[in-house]
């Protein structure tokens, strides 16, 4: 394996993911240029993780591919690990991260949250509700429009 220039995971998109208003858009598209090549996907969380950082970067294709690998880890087994490591619990959460921050582009930097959905392709609507400054919020998304109402 020394001789091939491959990584485990991308953590470098990890933390991009986190704080994507510190790094231009350019700078998130070189690095998921030279990241996600030589990216082994040797973490249950990897597959995740990049569906997080394509959905939040306008990589579509790329955010539904990952998406569905981190939605069906355990249940197809996708890593064969799943029967002696149990269930992948970090991946379960950060598949949520890639729908809430990732697909309906859930932003909490002003005094009200905002959304860019972009649905995956077949998703016609979505509602939830989230908890944010001690109160309640219902979001429903359709045809790529939302609406934020406290409960």
């Amino acid at each position: 394996m020394q001789r091939y220039q491959v990584i485990k995971q991308a953590d470098t998109l990890l933390l991009m993911s986190r704080l994507p208003k510190k790094f231009t858009p350019e700078e998130r598209l070189n690095a998921w240029e030279d990241f996600e090549p030589c990216c082994l996907h040797d973490s249950t969380l990897s597959f995740a993780s990049h569906a997080l950082f394509a959905a939040q970067n306008g990589l579509q294709e790329a955010a539904e591919k990952y998406f569905k690998k981190a939605l069906y880890l355990d249940l197809h087994e996708i890593m064969n690990n799943t029967g002696k490591e149990g269930l992948h619990l970090a991946c379960l959460g950060e598949t949520w991260s890639s729908i809430f921050f990732g697909f309906l582009g859930a932003n909490f930097d002003g005094d009200t949250p905002t959304f860019s959905p972009a649905l995956p392709t077949g998703w016609k609507a979505l509602r939830t509700n989230f908890y944010w400054q001690g109160k309640i919020y219902h979001l429903a998304i359709s045809d790529n429009h939302y609406t934020v109402t406290k409960a």
